[in-house]
């Protein structure tokens, strides 16, 4: 049996950038249809999973600060976040 002797880092804490929502892009379109997805499903618990360049992000942060009163939680991620010994998240 082989060990693993990479130890999983918990002493530094995720970069501030991975809890800033992105800005919109200068050529931002409305999209009415998934905010109206969005809104009927406000209440429920949601994790969105989409492939990469689907907009996502954009449609989200969109949806977001039409909201004024809320105040999301964001969290960005990326395939080293996977990784507890790259990420030290477990």
């Amino acid at each position: 049996m082989i060990a693993n002797t990479r130890r999983i880092s918990t002493e530094r804490p995720p970069p501030a950038t991975k809890f800033l929502m992105p800005e919109l892009p200068g050529r931002h379109v409305p999209r009415p249809h998934p905010h109206a997805a969005l809104d009927a499903a406000a209440q429920l618990p949601l994790t969105v999973v989409v492939v990469r360049g689907a907009g996502k992000s954009v449609v989200l942060e969109s949806w977001l600060r039409d909201r004024p009163g809320w105040r999301p939680a964001w969290l960005s991620c990326n395939a080293r976040d996977a990784d507890p010994v790259i990420s030290g998240w477990r």
